[in-house]
């Protein structure tokens, strides 16, 4: 719903009416009863199963591929639920991740070592030609 909007000297102005929502209730003849506890109880999902072995109970949920997984499938890396499957394709992420960062950070080192020597030897020509100067 909108802010009612503040005039000039400070006093808030009547809340806006949004056209869209109604003012009476839809039908007075047929009241609204309040949602009972059970019907949520009807709307969880049943108990699962491990995908991988069906006589064992689920206890947790893969986060990669949503299914679910007993306590000894299930195995949790950087504070997340995955099965084997989506653990192992995010370790190779991992590795490949790891990989260009040291590319990078050699690049990055090259970079810094390059550049510093340059500005040695600007500074040198600079300090050079001040003292050519004051002779």
């Amino acid at each position: 719903m909108p802010q009612a909007p503040i005039d000039p000297t400070g006093e808030a102005t009547p809340p806006l009416v949004d056209p869209n929502v109604p003012t009476e209730p839809r039908s007075p003849t047929l009241p609204v009863a309040p949602p009972s506890p059970r019907s949520a109880v009807s709307r969880t999902v049943a108990p699962r199963v491990c995908a991988h072995h069906p006589d064992r109970p689920a206890h947790a949920l893969c986060v990669g591929c949503r299914s679910p997984l007993c306590s000894g499938c299930a195995t949790s890396w950087e504070g997340i639920n995955l099965c084997a499957t989506c653990l192992a394709a995010r370790r190779r992420g991992s590795e490949e991740a790891t990989g260009w960062r040291v590319v990078y950070g050699y690049l990055g080192l090259v970079f810094g070592i390059v550049t510093a020597a340059v500005t040695a030897t600007l500074l040198r020509a600079w300090i050079g030609a001040l003292l050519a100067r004051l002779e």
